[in-house]
């Protein structure tokens, strides 16, 4: 009697232990724009057609599927036509998955997936109306996608972020992130693309006091007075495979902006972006790391046309420097106590006025197995130029084919 009692109870705690699992799955919610109004949202027959009444519905450990198309922050299905807020965003869950890029509703093979044939794409455009250069941009989204507190179990997969105006009020954190703002936000982000947003701050993302992750992403056209495609602000984001190309930044930081920040980036790519200080990136205090990156043909009219270091104490590991311009320090910019630590690094083909692969100013540095070739200054410099108490410890590093009109591979 004993063992059928046990036996009973043994197999209703399966049945029970099976039963919690499959409701910490969760449901599969689907959106499609091209679907009609009213939908429930449970199969790709009957999807919703706005993003905004899928993430209502979502609880922890939902997935939202979303297929090709444009969805915007402002529309519902109360408000099939919008509402004109700017306030208005696709605000992120705890435990709510959201991919994009799927082929959905009236395809052969709905649940096809793939990111560039289907695209799917948050706009904050609200009249849809943007030209080239953000123009008629006045009345988009401050912020298209907003972590808002969210953990590491909040993801974003598979889409494109784009209209981001974020020119409002600074107490509300209106002026930053137009893309993306995680204002103590640690989300999971994947796959996505942030191209054509504008912010004072943070064009295409901002952070502040937070971790997230983020992982084969792109920054591309995006904005601002600093950090065109990403401001950071006391925070240590990890970022791995992203790409920061054509981002622009009226004072610092075309590509990346970092504010006493410690980011992590790995296998990160840095290209055509432009700046006052710091093409591809400015660091002002704080510790980056990066490794296995590149900052190439980024330009800054007054230093640092790759990067731009004050106060700040980077890690560079296998990383290349290579066609940067900028008036001083094309490849790099060291200033006020600035202390790089370089390691088999390149930099080649960089060019200013004083210090064509790096400028120095009472700022010490440690490189070990370094090359400096190619680079040039139209004054001091070719390779490096150590300016005032500048006492970098230099070990196995190579000086070949720089140019300046004095001190062609290094100046003190």
């Amino acid at each position: 009697m004993g063992r059928t009692t046990n036996l009973r109870t043994s197999l209703i705690m399966a049945v029970f232990l099976m039963a919690m699992a499959c409701t910490a799955a969760g449901d599969v919610i689907y959106v499609d724009d091209d679907a009609s109004l009213g939908g429930n949202g449970q199969n790709w027959a009957t999807p919703y057609r706005y993003l905004q009444d899928a993430l209502t519905a979502a609880v922890s450990g939902d997935e939202i599927r979303v297929a090709e198309g444009i969805y915007k922050p402002d529309e519902d299905s109360a408000n099939p036509n919008g509402t004109g807020s700017r306030t208005a965003t696709f605000q992120l869950k705890n435990g709510v998955v959201i991919t994009g890029g799927y082929a959905g509703f009236g395809e052969p093979a709905p649940n096809a997936r793939d990111i560039e044939v289907y695209e799917t794409v948050l706009s904050g455009d609200l009249l849809g109306n943007d030209g080239p250069d953000f123009a008629n941009n006045g009345e988009n989204s401050y912020h298209v996608v907003t972590g808002g507190g969210t953990d590491d179990t909040a993801v974003l997969d598979g889409f494109t972020i784009t209209g981001g105006n974020a020119n409002g009020p600074r107490n509300y954190y209106h002026d930053v992130g137009g893309g993306m703002n995680n204002v103590g936000s640690s989300p999971t982000v994947t796959d996505c693309t942030f191209s054509g947003n504008y912010a004072v701050f943070g064009g295409g993302m901002f952070i502040r006091g937070s971790r997230p992750a983020l992982t084969n992403c792109t920054f591309s056209g995006n904005s601002a007075n600093g950090g065109g495609g990403m401001f950071n602000w006391n925070c240590g984001p990890t970022l791995t495979d992203c790409t920061f190309s054509d981002n622009s930044a009226n004072s610092s930081g075309g590509g990346m902006y970092n504010f006493i920040s410690d980011p992590n980036l790995v296998n990160c790519t840095f290209n055509d972006n432009l700046a006052v200080e710091g093409g591809g990136m400015c660091n002002e205090g704080g510790s980056p790391t990066v490794t296995n990156s590149t900052f190439s043909n980024n330009s800054a009219e007054w230093g640092g046309g790759g990067m731009y270091n004050t106060g700040s104490n980077p890690t560079m590991t296998n990383s290349t420097f290579s066609n940067n311009s900028s008036d001083r320090g094309g490849g790099m910019y060291n200033s006020w106590d600035s202390s790089s630590t370089l390691t088999n690094s390149t930099f080649s083909n960089n060019s200013a006025d004083n210090g064509g692969g790096m400028f120095n100013w009472d700022s010490d540095h440690t490189l070990t197995n370094c090359t400096f070739s190619g680079n040039s200054a139209s004054e001091f410099g070719g390779g490096m130029y150590n300016l005032w108490e500048s006492s970098p410890t230099v070990t196995n590093c190579t000086f070949i084919g720089n140019s300046a009109e004095s001190g062609g591979g290094m100046h003190n």
